[in-house]
């Protein structure tokens, strides 16, 4: 059996509408990123747009590159036999997301966020872009940048220069592969470093809110340095660095990092007074991806991650930057 899952329209709505909400993602951008980072797939555009402020489904718009012109529909992610999928009702193809799967912690199996090569078949080909049957490339989304690399095939090769999700997954190339199997190989260097800033961003996000008690209302990851915006708090320079500290001991500590699916229920009652991220989320949507450092930090995330917090090397704050009142950003980087 399957599962599609189709929030859609509803939870723009209810993160822009709810009170509770508004006060404490009082910014569409923070409702945008968090939306992005829970359901990164789901999106409703012109079709349902009269309840959705312009500010918000611009924003939206601009980060998945839809144009109100076109009526995308909703988007889902499918999952069946443990594989994850992206698909559109409206279209035939279906991509098998391979770092989407499971992971606990068995060494005998390969940590899925750790392909580095794959074999696909293209489903369909646009004017500066495919779609693969299987792809290990990260779409832009949810705070991470996309994945690069190249498409391979005897005797040629061309570069996938971004992969964007629009309805399905898009490899955008210099050149159109000239056969339909190919093999897929990542920027490594790139992708690893997102891979251990996203996991760091969620360790940074857990030592503030269990020292602070105050919440993450947005990230952005980069390659060299990333940002996470926290509310309501503002640092002192004592402050950054208990924050730093607790980062470094949690990554000396070498904790295990699994990823895995979890049914809504249970994972509320593990995330306990984080439950507000759940509330964010339409309660159709029963089961949901999981990210777990291990007695450490615990939400739903669609994003790549190391398999150890050890991998991480050393948080350093950079800098803070107060974003507005009660609302601080902090800039950071691995060392």
């Amino acid at each position: 059996m399957s599962t599609h899952f189709r929030p859609g329209h509803n939870v723009l709505v209810q993160m822009q509408n709810h009170s509770e909400h508004r006060s404490e993602y009082g910014k569409n951008s923070d409702a945008h990123n968090l939306y992005l980072s829970i359901c990164p797939a789901h999106l409703t555009s012109s079709r349902v747009t009269n309840s959705i402020e312009l500010a918000l489904l611009k924003n939206i718009g601009t980060t998945l590159h839809i144009s109100r012109e076109w009526p995308l529909g909703e988007q889902s992610w499918y999952w069946g036999k443990k594989k994850y999928h992206i698909c559109h009702p409206d279209c035939d193809t279906m991509t098998e997301v391979l770092y989407m799967e499971e992971w606990r912690g068995d060494e005998s199996l390969q940590n899925p966020n750790y392909i580095q090569e794959f074999d696909a078949n293209i489903t369909k080909r646009g004017e500066t872009f495919v779609v693969l049957d299987k792809t290990a490339f990260y779409a832009l989304g949810g705070g991470q940048p996309s994945d690069t690399g190249t498409l391979k095939w005897e005797g040629g090769e061309s570069r996938v220069q971004e992969v964007l999700k629009k309805g399905e997954i898009r490899h955008f190339v210099d050149t159109m592969p000239e056969t339909e199997q190919v093999q897929g190989v990542l920027d490594w260097d790139k992708r690893y470093a997102h891979m251990k800033m996203h996991t760091a961003q969620h360790v940074l996000s857990s030592v503030v809110f269990k020292m602070f008690n105050a919440r993450t209302a947005g990230n952005q990851v980069h390659a060299d340095h990333s940002r996470v915006d926290f509310q309501p708090i503002t640092f002192t320079d004592e402050d950054l660095a208990r924050v730093e500290e607790g980062c470094n001991e949690i990554i000396r500590r070498a904790v295990p990092v699994h990823v895995y699916e979890e049914g809504r229920a249970v994972l509320g009652e593990k995330m306990a007074d984080q439950r507000y991220i759940l509330n964010m989320i339409p309660k159709s949507i029963s089961r949901l991806r999981v990210v777990d450092i291990l007695d450490v930090d615990i939400c739903p995330c669609a994003g790549t991650h190391v398999k150890n917090t050890s991998e991480l090397g050393k948080v350093h704050i950079l800098e803070r930057r107060s974003k507005g009142k009660d609302i601080d950003r902090i800039v950071y980087e691995l060392l």
